[in-house]
Formats: structure tokens, C-alpha cells, sequence
């Protein structure tokens, strides 16, 4: 975050016009400090088609997505010999996926 304000401060008339959302909020136009979810009791997991499946509410999946995303960016910025923040625990199957940026985009718009 520091890294993109001194940028700022360095280019600001050019990023303006690059990314024209920014031009009254800045470089924290980049960042979320929170992201409302709705609660567990909205997003209800419900039997699937086949009977013995459960499908998770499409909610749900952004935010799986999101929190995965979040999970990789910070195992990529944490310093060299640091070990990264402890993944949880979940039900998923195996090592998580990457989750591309255009698709974290979407997640995060839909949830």
C-alpha cells in the first residue's frame, strides 16, 4: 500500500487518467479494509439434483474465492524464509486453486 501511495505522489495526473474511479479517493481505491457477507443463515446449503449431494449457495462460492485469493496474495508478499499465516482447515479437497484476477473481480462484485 505504501509502495502505490509514493507512486501516487510521484504520477498522480497520469494514474488519474488511467484509473478515473481514483481521482477523488486515490490509491485506497485499490483496497477493501471490509467486504459485507451476507450470514450463514441466508446462504443455506441445499440438497442437490442427484439427492445425496449438497450444492453450497452461489455466495458461498465468491467467498471461498475471495478468501482464497486473499490466502495466495498473502503467502506471495510474505518476506523470503517467512512462513505465510496458517491456512485453515476446511472441507475442500486438496491444495486450493488460483484464483484468477478477473474472476476474484467477479466474486467479489457478486458477493
Amino acid at each position: 500500500r505504501d509502495l502505490l501511495r509514493d507512486l501516487w505522489k510521484n504520477e498522480a495526473p497520469a494514474l488519474r487518467y488511467l484509473v478515473p474511479a481514483a481521482r477523488e479517493v486515490g490509491p485506497d481505491v485499490f483496497f477493501l479494509e471490509r467486504l459485507l457477507v451476507t450470514p450463514n443463515k441466508f446462504r443455506p446449503v441445499t440438497p442437490g439434483s442427484g439427492g445425496d449431494k449438497l450444492r453450497v449457495n452461489k455466495h458461498t462460492t465468491h467467498l471461498q474465492e475471495i478468501l482464497e485469493a486473499n490466502y495466495e496474495v498473502g503467502r506471495c508478499l510474505a518476506p523470503e524464509g517467512q512462513e505465510p499465516p496458517p491456512r485453515r482447515k476446511g472441507k475442500g479437497k486438496g491444495k486450493a486453486k488460483a484464483v484468477p484476477r478477473k474472476d476474484l473481480h467477479k466474486a467479489v462484485n457478486a458477493l
